[in-house]
């Protein structure tokens, strides 16, 4: 039976590009976990669990040496770490939102994917507090910068300011 090891292919050439010149901290742990998995995809005898467990580990190394290697000029992008982050999945599941519900029209150039999040009042109402909040959970000890696009639009239709806003 043939054993597929495509898997740890696409994996084996991300983790000897991410090892690079192998001058990264714990370079030598993700060297010793690439030799391993290449020896089990040259191996033509490997079984499927061999496979499956070369490419896990391969994966956890990977994403442990991203995290230690990472600082400002090097970020980690930790968007996975956010449940639902584009609101495509359900609209605002895995979000606390309060008066304010998802929208797919084409005003908002910015967004990502079809849907973004608003609040909306008639032309002369104020607009009440607002929000959208997510609790992240297992992110790795360090400094994060969240970035996210936003949207004035002056009631009579007029258009404001495009803003990136970092916090």
């Amino acid at each position: 039976m043939t054993v597929n090891k495509t898997g740890l292919k696409t994996n084996l050439q991300t983790a000897n590009k991410l090892y690079g010149t192998g001058t990264g901290i714990e370079a030598d742990s993700l060297k010793k976990t690439i030799d391993a998995a290449q020896i089990v995809y040259d191996n033509t005898e490997s079984t499927m669990p061999q496979v499956l467990e070369a490419n896990y580990l391969l994966e956890c190394t990977m994403e442990y040496y991203r995290i230690v290697n990472a600082s400002e000029t090097n970020p980690l992008d930790c968007t996975s770490y956010i449940q639902n982050p584009s609101f495509e999945t359900n609209g605002t599941t895995g979000w606390t939102v309060k008066n304010m519900g998802t929208q797919s029209n084409a005003v908002f150039t910015l967004k990502n994917g079809t849907y973004y999040i608003e609040t909306w009042v008639n032309i002369g109402s104020q607009i009440d507090d607002a929000s959208a909040t997510q609790t992240l959970k297992n992110l790795p000890i360090g400094n994060y910068k969240l970035m996210a696009n936003a949207l004035h639009i002056q009631q009579n239709g007029i258009a404001g300011l495009y803003d990136r806003y970092r916090a």
